[in-house]
């Protein structure tokens, strides 16, 4: 009995300690989150495109100005409020982390926006992209990213 109490325990604080963020790495991504919100709110599209998935943004803009234009313009953006963080993974340096926002679409009202937050560096820089998109391997396959969280 005790050791089984003892391998619980275990697998308990290994699962914590997978799915959780350290007090410097929530920092940083409430930082960039607010940052990114921010711009997101203002139209402030060199701030929106700064604060995208890298690997996302690069495949926009090799389709064209005209994809890149409308993917990034304003009236399709939903002003973002209000995050709450729903799931948490992280493997070595990598953490995605689902943030589900309390906010107000400009297009559609009753829908609550979800976006994924992704670090390469432990925690040091974030980037974000919609949960739509992430989940879409036709959009973003394997090789382009690992994707860490389940539907």
């Amino acid at each position: 009995m005790k050791n089984y109490l003892i391998v619980i325990s275990i697998v308990c604080i290994v699962l914590c300690q997978s799915c959780t963020l350290n007090s410097t790495q929530e920092k940083q991504l409430n930082n960039q989150l607010n940052k990114y919100m921010h711009a997101n709110n203002k139209c402030m599209v060199v701030g929106i495109v700064g604060y995208t998935l890298p690997v996302y943004v690069q495949k926009i803009k090799e389709q064209g100005d005209s994809v890149f234009i409308n993917q990034f313009k304003c009236d399709s953006i939903t002003e973002l409020s209000n995050p709450i963080f729903r799931q948490k993974q992280k493997d070595g340096d990598k953490i995605h982390v689902l943030i589900e926002f309390w906010g107000n679409s400009r297009s559609k009202k009753d829908e609550k926006p979800t976006y994924v937050a992704l670090s390469y560096d432990n925690g040091v820089n974030w980037y974000f992209i919609e949960k739509k998109i992430y989940f879409n391997r036709t959009i973003l396959n394997e090789n382009q990213l690992n994707r860490l969280l389940s539907e």
